[in-house]
């Protein structure tokens, strides 16, 4: 949980780790690489487990739509069905996270 620092009537958080980091790479860090050619760095902890996590999850979410596909395909003996199954719940899903956000 972020913890919030409170000034007038204004609330930020104590620390924006996304804006430190786009404003050290773009800023220091080039600085840094154009002063020493050749050095190599990487970000490693949380943000590496995130980048991991999501591209492992971006696999995961293709296999299971097409895992899906296969299994509507065989009750429908039809390759065109499936698909029209598939996008119209997606239409329909993402009508209320329209609505949200």
């Amino acid at each position: 949980m972020a913890a919030v620092m409170c000034r007038s009537r204004q609330c930020h958080p104590k620390s924006k780790a996304g804006e430190i980091l786009n404003d050290l790479t773009e800023t220091e860090l080039k600085r840094i690489l154009a002063q020493y050619p050749g050095l190599e760095y990487s970000f490693e902890g949380q943000d590496a487990d995130m980048a991991d996590s999501m591209s492992s999850l971006k696999i995961s979410f293709v296999l299971a739509v097409l895992a899906i596909y296969a299994l509507l395909a065989i009750p429908f003996q039809s390759y065109l069905m499936p698909l029209i199954v598939i996008t119209t719940i997606l239409l329909v899903l993402s009508a209320p996270f329209s609505g949200i956000y």
